[in-house]
């Protein structure tokens, strides 16, 4: 399930602006050329894709936060300001169970740096893998999911 160099440009240039480390070297992905290079703050020179020295830091779609499921669930239509009840609990079981999520609320998630399910191109082995279970990314830890590197 190998993917090419342009497939990981992709992926990486989706989560551009997001955290990224390489060691103990810790920065957020600058820019990143159609060429599979691309320039982390942490670094002074270009990176290439397929070194596979640098990764994202995401997290998990199954730790995603009350505030975010709830901005994610008023794109989805399914938060209701009319007084009644919103169970959270359920929405986060729904995203986590691969519910039906639309692009719009896709973005949201790859902009907060959630780990989202892929579409690497039509009936590839790797459709429906988060970046960090295609090992270009690691798991941002509880722990550490507000803090800034």
């Amino acid at each position: 399930m190998k993917l090419t160099n342009e497939q990981i440009a992709r992926v990486f240039g989706m989560y551009l602006g997001c955290e990224m480390v390489h060691g103990r070297f810790h920065g957020h992905m600058e820019v990143i050329k159609g060429t599979g290079q691309f320039r982390a703050t942490c670094s002074d020179w270009w990176e290439d894709v397929s070194d596979n020295k640098y990764k994202l830091v995401l997290i998990p779609l199954s730790s995603i936060t009350d505030e975010d499921a709830i901005e994610v669930a008023k794109i989805h239509g399914s938060y209701s300001f009319d007084g009644r009840t919103f169970k959270v609990r359920g929405f986060k079981d729904w995203l986590n169970s691969g519910g039906n999520i639309r692009y719009n609320m896709y973005q949201y998630l790859i902009q907060q740096g959630y780990a989202v399910p892929l579409f690497i191109a039509p009936n590839h082995p790797a459709n429906g893998k988060t970046a960090i279970e295609l090992g270009l990314a690691i798991e941002k830890t509880k722990e550490a999911k507000d803090e800034k590197f």
